[in-house]
């Protein structure tokens, strides 16, 4: 079958995207997916072009800018794969006669996340895939998906925090799935992905290289969830005060930021759901001298208030023509209060006799509810109790099928060496494509055995029957 056709293009104008193909002497690139137990990571591509005459070279190609897009795709049968999309993270070049390339190396979008801080207000009973998309657009990220998810985060919020780390929370929180496919999009998958899906392809004997591995590294036999649970309270508070008078000139302004604490423990800061509207002389008040006394100019103030969360930025501009003094400013509102942290434990005395204790420990989670603790602890023991086989394979110019191939896709196996045929899904994938002498393309496959676990799956044919052994996960 004919090989396909690689595109390597390069943002070398801003918002325009330049085939650079016929210069790339050989490439690799990764993809990886994200889980409870495998942390956010960033797939790197790197791209080896020749240089003969300095066109690649960042002094001599104003084009050539750290933080430029770079996409991969490749065309067979008419069909088109979006292989790999990043921005370009570093150049080097190699000036030496006969040795004359540049390298570009790219990072996905990912490592943008690394590098955002996100500060919102309170979000409450939001879904989880909406919380997902609130974090995308707060990243300026435009490719963005989340499969149809159930599950809903009664609070959320988010004070100067790490947006890898919160989408990183996101996923533990609902042992979802997240990965950035080739096309650049980020994707939120449900728990229980891929385990339904149908396999793809068929791994069979004559692939270049099985490597099958049994390990009880993964085995999770006591699993501990952490959460704190929220509630709005139903009584009014003092949030915030200025606990010194603050001048406002003539005609002027004046603004500050005040922080909201928790009423019971002034040193704990605490989000608000809602704050009362402040009420001239009672909540603040504005007079001619520093303590209060003299002649009383609060109707000469007019104030704008902003709302982030734990604080609020004021604006308060002074009318009169003197320089008046604010003796007393608070704010009263329905501050959202922390309970006593909720610690859910689920132990499998069965699979601790066998492989000693083995524990994992989720802290921080978003769903602060004990039902649905206890059952996510019950799904992940039901899940890791016992040890997770893997497969790694390589393959070598089999196209379409390597073209094709995303992380989460299943693949079946048919080898006789090995065992029984199976059902695996891809967790990691790195290729090599060397372009200089002949098309070479390597890919080299990291799976987890897919078979389904003892889950009660409703409308499923064979695992949603009653009565069969099964139980019913979150």
């Amino acid at each position: 079958m004919a090989d396909p056709i690689y595109a390597l293009k390069l943002e070398l104008a801003v918002g325009s995207l330049t085939d650079i193909t016929s210069y790339c002497q050989r490439l690799s690139y990764s993809r990886s997916i994200a889980d409870a137990f495998t942390p956010l990571s960033t797939d790197e591509a790197l791209f080896e072009m020749t240089n003969d005459v300095g066109s690649f070279s960042p002094l001599r190609n104003a084009g050539m800018i750290l933080g430029r897009q770079v996409k991969l795709s490749a065309t067979h049968g008419g069909s088109e794969y979006a292989l790999y999309a990043g921005r370009v993270k570093r150049f080097a070049s190699r000036p030496l006669l006969g040795e004359r390339t540049t390298v570009i190396e790219a990072l996905t979008d990912v490592d943008r996340l690394s590098k955002t801080r996100l500060d919102t207000g309170m979000l409450v009973a939001v879904n989880a895939g909406s919380l997902f998309t609130e974090i995308m657009t707060r990243c300026s990220l435009a490719s963005y998906a989340a499969q149809a998810l159930t599950d809903n985060v009664a609070f959320a919020w988010y004070k100067d925090r790490n947006a890898a780390n919160a989408l990183e929370q996101l996923v533990r929180s609902g042992y979802y799935q997240f990965f950035q496919d080739g096309a650049g999009t980020m994707q939120l998958k449900a728990r229980f992905f891929p385990l339904l899906s149908t396999a793809v392809d068929t791994l069979v004997e004559e692939a270049r290289d099985f490597n099958y591995t049994l390990s009880d590294l993964g085995v999770v036999n006591k699993a501990v969830l952490r959460a704190v649970p929220r509630q709005q309270s139903t009584d009014i508070a003092t949030l915030a005060y200025l606990a010194q008078p603050v001048t406002i000139p003539a005609s002027g302004h004046v603004g500050f930021f005040v922080t909201f604490v928790d009423p019971r423990d002034s040193f704990t800061e605490t989000p608000v759901g809602s704050i009362v509207a402040q009420v001239a002389s009672t909540d603040y008040y504005a007079a001619a001298n520093s303590d209060g006394t003299g002649t009383n100019f609060t109707s000469a103030l007019s104030l704008n208030t902003a709302i982030f969360g734990s604080a609020m930025v004021t604006s308060i501009f002074n009318a009169n023509s003197a320089d008046v003094y604010l003796s007393r400013f608070q704010v009263r509102g329905y501050p959202i209060l922390a309970g006593t942290e909720l610690v859910v434990k689920q132990d499998d005395s069965s699979s601790q006799t066998v492989f000693g204790l083995r524990e994992a420990s989720f802290d921080d989670n978003l769903i602060a509810d004990y039902a649905y603790l206890r059952d996510l602890s019950s799904t992940i023991i039901g899940d890791r109790k016992e040890p997770r086989d893997q497969f790694q394979v390589t393959r070598a110019n089999e196209f379409p099928a390597m073209l094709s191939y995303d992380v989460g896709a299943l693949l079946a196996s048919v080898n006789a060496q090995t065992g029984v045929p199976s059902v695996w899904a891809i967790r990691r994938m790195s290729h090599d494509v060397s372009l200089a002498r002949g098309l070479e393309h390597t890919g080299r496959y990291e799976l987890d055995r897919a078979t389904p676990r003892p889950w009660l799956i409703l409308d499923h044919p064979t695992y949603g029957l009653l009565d069969s052994g099964r139980q019913l996960a979150l």
